[in-house]
C-alpha cells in the first residue's frame, strides 16, 4: 500500500526541448532512408547485365613473354636494364594485329623494296 501511494506521487516528467526533437526527426528519417536503400540494393541483381571476358591462367602462360617476365619477377630483375633489353627482343607467340602496328611498320608493309632516304 506504501509503495503505491509513493508511486502515484511519483512520475516521471520528460519536456522534450526543440533541439532533442530536431534530433529525434532526423534520426528517423535517416533510418526510413537506410531501409529504402536496403530494400533498393535488394531489388538490384547481384550479377552483371553484360558477360565480362577475361583470359584463363593458361592462356595467359601460353605466352613465352609472360612465363619470362614472371620469372624475372620472382627472381627480382624485372626493373632492370637486363630485362628491358631481355623482353624487347622476344616476340610475341601471336604476331600483333595490322591495326595496332605503327606507320613505319605498314610502310615496311606495303612497299618491303623501297629505301628509307
Amino acid at each position: 500500500m506504501v509503495m503505491e501511494s509513493d508511486n502515484r506521487e511519483v512520475t516521471i516528467i520528460s519536456i522534450f526541448s526543440e533541439v532533442t526533437l530536431a534530433w529525434r526527426i532526423k534520426l528517423e528519417q535517416r533510418r526510413q532512408e537506410a531501409e529504402l536503400l536496403a530494400e533498393l540494393e535488394e531489388s538490384i541483381p547481384s550479377r552483371l547485365i553484360t558477360t565480362l571476358t577475361t583470359f584463363s591462367d593458361a592462356q595467359l602462360y601460353a605466352d613465352r613473354r609472360t612465363r619470362i617476365t614472371a620469372a624475372l619477377h620472382s627472381a627480382g630483375l624485372l626493373d632492370s636494364d637486363y630485362a628491358r633489353t631481355l623482353l624487347s627482343g622476344v616476340q610475341p607467340t601471336v604476331p600483333p594485329r595490322k591495326d595496332s602496328q605503327t606507320c613505319e611498320q605498314l610502310k615496311q608493309m606495303l612497299n618491303p623494296q623501297s629505301e628509307d632516304i
